[in-house]
Order: structure tokens, then sequence, then C-alpha cells
């Protein structure tokens, strides 16, 4: 059979099914349907052999996927485009980081002094962002070592996005990030505004330009590098009062209003994620609920935003809830409803819990809270204060202990009044919220 023809199945096999190939058979189809800026030979079908014929499929697919790639860009970015000429080596180099060579980097990275290890693809990816997509630590760190290494916090971003915890913690320690002063910053503001650190490519940034590393891996909810960049110092700015005029405000708002108040929201979003809640407060139900508050009232200020903040604020009464859910026993319920359940206890009346988070969380009319049945189980508890078995009782022993109460309060009154804490004067009884009400409505 000649080169040229088509392939066709030898006499007495059985055909092919359509649409399906072993992987025995290397075959290349040429799509006929390419852009149009780079037109390619027509369609078909033909063995591949030798080194020289794979070089040549090689470079045609990259033709053909940076066609693709023009194509969705638009024309506008097709008449900027900066053709990159790779060497043989540098096109080695990237493949190896993209699939994962390891005995190939490490040669190449010892051996080729006059390797550029920031070439990019015809997709503008350098090794390292290559090698993190695809998640190879080793080739990861290995990249990391080599000096003027650019786009490393676009790399880190990305492993955040993805959620690759080994990744991240091996590009935090870069020198790069030694300092800390990286991880608090975000791409857009002046330090960085003329170095690719954070870029994707030549177009820019790959993730929205006031996104620092941590308020990214807040909005991916990714705990545990939520943990590690916390361990780092880093920690989300609280946006300031809206009506503020301070000069920072005013540039950002004079400069682009809309940036602006997106970088509010993205802060924002960082803050009420329960990842950052959970981890970077001391008394995670007390900041959730003041932040719940706080983005209510943002909803009616910011009204064009005002769906965004709505959610943001039902999102941190979510987490307070399901905090609830998570209690097991009544320690962990009067921790959550109480605060410290120590110093509740001491700075309550007469020992009584102060439930200063469930007054908070009438106050900020976080209903779900009041109305869960962790809750309610534990208010009824302090509602039958010593006298447990009451509520267990049929009601004809209810309306009996209630008469015998109402008959006997003149003379408990009495003995309560001399001797408050004497058995005679029934203290235990006296003190329980029912006897209170009871007491009250007389």
């Amino acid at each position: 059979m000649s080169r040229g023809q088509p392939y066709a199945p030898r006499p007495g096999s059985s055909p092919a099914r359509p649409g399906r190939r072993t992987e025995s058979q290397d075959y290349l189809l040429l799509a006929s349907g390419l852009c149009e800026e780079n037109p390619l030979p027509p369609c078909a079908y033909y063995p591949v052999r030798g080194t020289e014929n794979r070089l040549a499929l090689r470079r045609q697919t990259i033709l053909r996927e940076k066609g693709r790639r023009l194509a969705n860009r638009g024309p506008a970015y097709m008449f900027n485009d900066r053709s990159t000429s790779l060497s043989l080596d540098e096109e080695r180099f990237l493949d190896a980081a993209e699939y994962g060579n390891i005995p190939v980097i490490r040669k190449m990275l010892e051996e080729c002094t006059s390797l550029n290890v920031n070439c990019v693809d015809y997709m503008g990816q350098n090794a390292l962002q290559l090698a993190v997509a695809n998640e190879h630590l080793e080739i990861t760190e290995l990249l990391l070592k080599k000096e003027n290494l650019s786009r490393v916090g676009d790399a880190l971003l990305l492993a955040i996005s993805k959620g690759y915890i080994r990744i991240v913690e091996a590009i935090l320690n870069h020198p790069a990030f030694a300092e800390g002063k990286r991880l608090a910053l975000s791409p857009s503001q002046s330090e960085f505004q003329h170095d690719d650190f954070y870029a994707y490519d030549e177009d820019g940034t790959r993730f929205s330009h006031d996104v620092t590393p941590i308020i990214l891996a807040a909005h991916c909810h990714e705990y545990e590098i939520v943990h590690t960049l916390l361990r780092k110092g880093a920690r989300i700015e609280r946006p300031h009062d809206y009506f503020c005029k301070c000069s920072e405000c005013s540039e950002k708002q004079k400069h682009d209003s809309f940036s602006h108040c997106r970088s509010r929201i993205n802060a924002y979003k960082g803050l009420a994620s329960p990842a950052y809640l959970s981890l970077s407060s001391e008394d995670p139900v007390m900041t959730a609920l003041e932040l719940s508050n706080e983005l209510a009232v943002l909803a009616n200020i910011e009204k064009e935003f005002k769906n965004d903040y709505k959610k943001l604020s039902m999102q941190c009464k979510d987490f307070v809830v399901g905090l609830l859910d998570l209690c097991r026993n009544t320690e962990e319920v009067e921790a959550i409803l109480n605060g410290d359940v120590e110093m509740s206890h001491n700075s309550g009346e007469h020992g009584r819990p102060s439930l200063s988070r469930l007054k908070l969380a009438i106050k900020y009319e976080v209903k779900k809270f009041v109305a869960h049945p962790n809750c309610q189980q534990q208010l009824l508890s302090i509602w039958y204060e010593n006298l447990s078995g009451l509520r267990q009782q049929t009601m004809a022993v209810k309306f009996l202990v209630v008469l015998a109460v109402a008959v006997g309060l003149p003379f408990l009154s009495v003995v309560y009044w001399i001797a408050p804490c004497s058995k005679v004067s029934l203290y235990s009884l006296v003190k329980a919220s029912a006897c209170k009400f009871l007491i009250w409505q007389r």
C-alpha cells in the first residue's frame, strides 16, 4: 500500500468499528476545517514513522491549536500577536514540564547552561505554570530552585485554585515570599505593576487584579491552604466604610469605580468564607453574626450589588447554624450560645449562662439560629432549671404544682425574705425560671 493512499484494512480481516482505534495504531487525522489563518494540508490518514515525521506532526498540531487560540481571542489580538520561536531544547523542556518527565528536566537544568527557564509555549505558559497545572510536584520543586524565575505568583494562585496543598507549600518556601509582603498585596498594587510576578501570559493576570492568595483560598473553601497562609501571616483586610473619604478610597473610586466596588465584594466574599471564619477568628460565632449584620446593611446601601451582599449575609448565618448542627453535647451548645463558657457562668446572674451570642442573634434577627432545635433544647433546660422532672410529668401534675405555688406564695415570700438560701424557703424551686414566671403573673 502506497504511503499517500488512505489506510485500509488487510484482506480477510474484519472491518474496524467506526470512530475507534486501537493503541497499536499510530495514525493522525488532520481536520479539514482548520483556521484560515493557519492553512494545513488536506485531510489524510497516514502512518507516523521516524523522528522527522513526529516532529512535523507536533508542529502541525501546534499551529492548529494556536489558530484556535487566536480565533477565540478575536481579531484584535491576532494583529498584536508576537510570535515566539522556540528552539528544540526549549520545546523538549516545556514538553517534559507538562508531562512530568523528571529525569529530562533535571538533566537539562544541570547541563544546558544557556536554557531559558522562562520560555513560553504557544499558549504563553512557561514551564512552572505547566508543571503546576498538571500537579507535578517534583518538577515544580526543581524549577523553584532556579534564580530569576518568573510568574511565581501566578503559579501560586493556580495551585490554590486547584487545591494542590503540597505545591502551595513548595511555592511558599520560595525566596519571593520570605518576607511575607507578596502574600498581603494584590497584583493591582503599585509595587507589582511593572513585573510579571502574577502574570498569566503576555495579556495580563489569570485572576482578578484585587485577589490575593488568601482571598482566593477563602473563595475556594480550601481549609488547609487558608491555614497555611494564616501561619505565614497573610490576612484579609476588611474594606473601609462605604462612605469613607480617605485618600486611598478616593483615588480608587476616581480611577475605576467599578473595580473598586468589585474589590470590596471580593474581600467580603473572603471574609464570609466558612474556611476563613473558622480559622482566623477566636470567636467565629461572634464574628459571623457581626459580619452578617454588616453585609445586610451594605445590601441596603449599595443597591446595585444588593443580591451579592444578601447572599453573603445569608452565608454567614448559615455558617453559625451549621456550627449548631455539629454540636454533640450540652457543653458545646453552651460554648456557642455563651461564647466563653467559664466567663459566661461567672458574669451571668447567680452563675446562670449569659446567652450573649443568642441575644446577639435575636438582635440581628437570625431566626434560623434562634429556632434551631439544639438552641431550643438548651433554652428549655434553663426554663425547667431545678425542676427537670416536671417536664416529663402529665398536665395534671403540672397543674397541681402551679396551684401549690400559687396558694403557698405568701408563706414562701416571708420565709424567702428572712432566710433566702434556707431549705425551708425552697430556694431552688423559686430560682427556676418557670416558677419566676408564675410568680410574676401573680
